[in-house]
Parts: structure tokens; sequence; C-alpha cells
């Protein structure tokens, strides 16, 4: 089966809106079994979208358009696709009906630019959308199915899910559903990772598809087999990876490693502290993303080394504070237990520039210390990077070093040792 993409928006061309729909409408493809063949981006120009539009139903099976469905004057889609077909624009009762009672629902008035959004091809049926006031629309053009969908992500991701979806699924019966497990693993670098795999799993079986998504904090791994394909093999071998990276799995399937943290946290009720310098008050930020992370969030700091103002939390100087340092970070992590209600407290303390004073060796050091009453550890790591991927590892290590203790894991892990696993 061909698919083709199709991309619309002067702000994809210039670069000020990245593409992220396309990733959206793959994933949700892959839960069919069905893979995108090709894209094409282009602007907000009618005569290139009609053209478009011809020559990629002229061949595909499937033309998924994105974009260009709004109330403005260069939303063109529905006239694009209007042209192409040879079918003149009219008001869709039931595009009329959904956007009346989307507003309604709203308490907003009805406007013009508002009904832009019901004029249609002649013929064509809607694809509801039930958070947003453009319908996507569904045309037959050049023995090709034609599928339009607004390019909101919110609202894309919402009707490929409910719509979308099961359409292609009643569509084209015949697909075979993929079936895959994710697994989400911090402080190992994709080659080595991948060294590791080939080193340990020599003989991994060419019907399972093992993959990589490098990311940051983490990197994600995933086995992808078909339905009905290599039955009893998919679980085996998820159970053998699962026993090779053990506790360096953070997260599995659309988990994260801050959801991960804050349900371990809930489940032991206990509540965590942090304090941190030189990631801007990431690490909280992670934790806060989590819903209802309330509950087990005590108080975060953001500072920098030496600067744990009298009076705050009742913390007071601490000799070698004014450093990166390790007296400094257990210091934070012990008054941050006595001064909050936290069970546990998380420091680290970080210089992505230290290598620009003592040496490209000691770029990225950071201290790190965490624990709880009478059992606070501490230890060194080295980021050779700086920026913000230097703020979201440190970030990522000091809520995984909280993980690992509450699991009851490796107390001192080695992440990126110089010389290490990078």
């Amino acid at each position: 089966m061909n698919i083709q993409l199709l991309l619309t928006g002067d702000e994809l061309m210039t670069g000020v809106t990245v593409d992220s729909n396309s990733s959206r409408i793959a994933r949700q493809l892959a839960t069919l079994g069905l893979y995108i063949d090709g894209k094409v981006t282009i602007g907000d120009r009618l005569t290139d979208l009609v053209a478009e539009i011809n020559r990629l139903s002229d061949t595909a099976d499937v033309l998924i358009v994105n974009g260009g469905l709004g109330p403005t004057v260069d939303d063109l889609t529905a006239e694009a696709l209007g042209r192409a077909a040879g079918k003149p624009l009219g008001q869709h009762p039931e595009a009329l009906d959904q956007l009346e009672t989307l507003l309604a629902r709203h308490g907003l008035p009805m406007n013009e630019a508002n009904l832009k959004q019901t004029m249609l091809p002649q013929g064509c049926e809607i694809i509801p959308n039930p958070i947003g006031s453009a319908v996507g629309i569904r045309l037959e053009l050049n023995n090709c199915l034609v599928l339009c969908t607004p390019g909101v992500p919110h609202e894309l991701e919402r009707m490929l899910h409910e719509q979308v979806v099961p359409l292609l699924r009643q569509q084209f019966p015949d697909t075979t559903p993929l079936r895959q497990s994710r697994f989400h693993v911090y402080g190992i670098g994709e080659s080595y990772l991948q060294q590791w795999i080939d080193e340990a799993l020599p003989d991994w079986p060419p019907s399972l598809e093992l993959g990589f998504r490098a990311g940051l904090p983490t990197l994600e791994v995933k086995i992808t087999s078909r339905a009905g394909d290599s039955e009893g093999l998919h679980d085996g071998w998820c159970t053998k990876l699962h026993r090779l990276l053990a506790d360096h799995i953070v997260a599995v399937g659309d988990g994260t490693l801050e959801d991960s943290l804050v349900s371990l946290l809930r489940q032991r009720n206990l509540r965590l502290a942090t304090a941190e310098s030189a990631t801007g008050g990431e690490m909280a930020r992670m934790i806060n993303r989590v819903a209802r992370a309330g509950d087990v969030f005590e108080a975060g700091v953001i500072t920098s080394p030496g600067r744990m103002y009298t009076g705050l939390l009742g913390l007071e100087e601490c000799p070698g504070e004014s450093e990166v340092s390790e007296a400094g970070v257990r210091h934070t992590v012990q008054t941050l237990l006595a001064g909050t209600r936290a069970d546990y407290a998380v420091a680290v303390y970080g210089d992505p520039n230290s290598g620009q004073r003592g040496g490209d060796q000691n770029k990225g050091t950071v201290w790190a210390g965490w624990g709880r009453e009478g059992e606070i550890r501490s230890r060194q790591f080295h980021f050779p990077t700086g920026g913000g991927i230097y703020q979201s590892l440190v970030a990522a290590l000091g809520l995984d070093l909280v993980r690992r203790a509450l699991l009851g894991l490796e107390s001192a892990p080695s992440y990126y040792p110089v010389g290490g696993r990078n």
C-alpha cells in the first residue's frame, strides 16, 4: 500500500514551526502495520497545493494532507482539494452543526471566519473534530483515499486515534497490526548500547525488529513484530532485553523517568525535595509536569554553589560550598531534609564550563548528593557537554539516583565516567 503525506504551511517552510505532526501520523499508522512511503512539505500557495494533491493522489492509495483547514485566508486546503477534484465549495451541513455545537459549548459567537471552515468540496464526507472548529475532510480522488486533517497538534492526535486509524482499519482490513514493546534507558549512549546488545545477545532473531530512538535525557529501545508472526518470541526476547539492560531501564511504553519516580514516591508515601545549580530548575520542572506531582514534591531550590541564602529553609553557610564540591552537595541534602518535610532529598551542583578553567578533562563536572536521613550518598560525575543538553542530562541524573535508592539498586552507578560508557 502506498501512503503519501502532504504537509502545508509557510511556517513549516521558514522554520518558525517545527514539524512534529508527521511523526504523530507515522506512529499512529504503525499500529496498523502501515508506513508512510513519502512526505512533501509546501507553503501556502494554492496552485502548488492543487498540483501536489493531483500528483500524489495519482499514484497513492492513501493521501493524508495535514494543515490548512483553519479560518484564515492562508488556510487553503479545502479550496485546493475542491479544485483538484473539480468540485465547487459549498457549506457542509455536518461541519456547520459541529461548529455551532462547539461555539455554543464555549459561549462564543459565530463569525464569518468560523464559517469559512464549513465551506468544503461538494460530495465530501467530514472527519469529526471533537475538540476544534476545523473538521477533517474525506474524499476519493484518482482512486486514492484523501484524508485532510488539521495542523493543531492536540486536535490531530485526538482525531488520529478516534477517527483516522479506525477508518483506515475498516477501509483496509487485511493490514497486519504491529506489536511493539518500548524501553526507555538512561546512562548508556546509543553506540555503546548497540555493541552491548550485539555481544550479549548475538542470536537475536531476524523476525524481531530491534530499533533505537535517540533522545534527551533518555534513549528508547524498541522491539517490533507483526501480529501472528514470531509467536512466543516477542515476550521471551523482551524479557532477555529487560534482564540485560536491568536498572538502566527507567520507564517502559509511554512512561518517562519522572513518571516512574513520582509513582515510586507515591507508592511509598514519601516526599522529595530538590536543590540544583546550573540546571535552571530542570529537576523540579520534570517532576511537576507529572499529574498530581504535588502529592510527593515537597520543595525545590534553584541556586548557585555558595548562594544558599541564610534563612532560606534554615540553611547555613558550609565550608567549601562556594565551589562545586562534595561537601556542598552533602550539606545541602542534609539541610533540605532538616528544613522541610521531605523524606528524600537530592542536590546536583554542576559547572558545564569548568573545562575552560581547568582543562577539557574536567569539563562538565557534577557533584550529586542524594538520600534520606542517615543515608546520604554523594558522587562526582562528568558530562562532557554544555548548554541545554548538559542541563537535561544532569537533571535526569539527580532523579535517577533517587529512583535507584528507592528500588535498592546500585548506589553509585557509572553513567558518564571519563573513559567509560559514553
